[in-house]
C-alpha cells in the first residue's frame, strides 16, 4: 500500500530521511512534533524535531516546494482486490490490482508525478518513431532513493514473486502523460512483465482513457481497463496493447507508471 499523509508540514520546512525517521533540517524559531501544531521556540535557533508515531514505517517525499510526511503501512496482499484474467489462445496472464494506493496520499502521488519534466521522447513501435509520446524517464539510482517509486517497484516484485518462482528485476522504468488529441498504437513490450501503475487521484467514468489489451488470432480488442485511482495492472509483456486518451471532456492528464521487468533465479 502506497503511503497515506497523517500530518502537513508547512510548506517553508526542509526534511529528509534518516534511518526510517523523519528529521526536520535546523530552521530558526521553529519546533513541534508530528500530530501537534508547530509552534513558535521562544530559542531562535531550536531546531524543528519530528518524531512520527510509527519511526519504523515513516517515510518523507519532497515535491519541490512542498514537502510531506507520510506513513507506509505495509499492505498484505490478501488487503489487495485482485483479478486474475487470462487472456487470448495461450492464456496470457494479466492481474488488476484494486487499492494499490491509500486514498488520502492519492493527491500527493499525482501531484509529484505531475511535476515531473516530460518530453516528446518515446514510440510505441519501430514503424511510429515519427509519433512521439510525452514521458519522463527515471534514472535508476531514483528506484530506490525516491520512496513511492521505491514503494511501487516493491509492491510490484512482491506481487510477482511467489506467481513466477523469480525475482523480478525492473529494466525500465517512466510515467506517461497523456492528453486529449494524443494517439497511442497497439505494440507488445516483449518484457516478461510489464506494471502499469495509475496514478491520477480522480478519474471521472466519461473520461476514457481505458487501457485496451488485444487477444491474438486474430488480433482484437479483448480488455478496457478503466484507469482506477489506485489501480494497478500487471500482465505478460507479450500482450499487445494500446494505452488509453483521455475524452474530450477531460482536462487532466492521464499519468501511467509503467515498470519493465525481467525475471533472474
Amino acid at each position: 500500500m502506497l503511503p497515506a499523509p497523517s500530518d502537513l508540514l508547512p510548506d517553508t520546512e526542509k526534511w529528509r530521511v534518516v534511518h526510517g525517521r523523519v528529521a526536520i533540517d535546523r530552521r530558526p524559531g521553529l519546533s513541534g512534533n508530528v500530530g501537534s501544531p508547530l509552534q513558535r521556540s521562544s530559542h531562535s535557533r531550536r531546531p524543528l524535531r519530528i518524531v512520527p508515531r510509527r519511526p519504523e514505517v515513516a517515510q518523507a517525499i519532497c515535491l519541490g516546494s512542498h514537502p510531506r510526511v507520510l506513513f507506509m503501512p505495509v499492505r498484505k496482499e490478501g488487503d489487495l482486490r485482485v483479478q486474475e484474467i487470462r487472456v487470448g489462445a495461450k492464456k496470457r496472464p494479466l492481474f488488476i490490482l484494486d487499492g494499490v494506493m491509500d486514498p488520502k496520499a492519492a493527491r500527493i502521488v499525482y501531484e509529484f508525478f505531475r511535476r515531473q519534466d516530460f518530453r516528446f521522447s518515446d514510440s510505441d513501435r519501430p514503424d511510429t518513431r515519427h509519433v512521439k509520446h510525452l514521458v519522463h524517464f527515471f534514472e535508476p539510482e531514483e528506484w530506490t532513493s525516491n520512496p513511492i517509486l521505491a514503494r511501487m517497484i516493491e509492491l510490484t516484485a512482491d506481487f510477482l514473486t511467489p506467481r513466477t518462482r523469480r525475482i523480478p528485476r525492473v529494466t525500465r522504468a517512466y510515467a506517461n502523460f497523456n492528453l486529449f488529441g494524443d494517439f497511442q498504437f497497439a505494440h507488445d513490450d516483449g518484457c516478461p512483465w510489464t506494471s502499469l501503475i495509475f496514478v491520477n487521484d480522480r478519474w471521472e467514468q466519461d473520461w476514457g482513457g481505458e487501457l485496451l489489451v488485444y487477444s491474438e488470432d486474430p488480433l482484437s480488442p479483448a480488455l478496457a481497463i478503466r484507469p482506477e485511482p489506485g489501480r494497478a495492472v500487471i500482465f505478460d509483456g507479450c500482450l499487445t496493447h494500446r494505452g488509453g486518451v483521455p475524452s474530450k471532456h477531460c482536462l487532466e492528464p492521464r499519468i501511467t507508471l509503467a515498470l519493465k521487468l525481467n525475471e533472474r533465479s
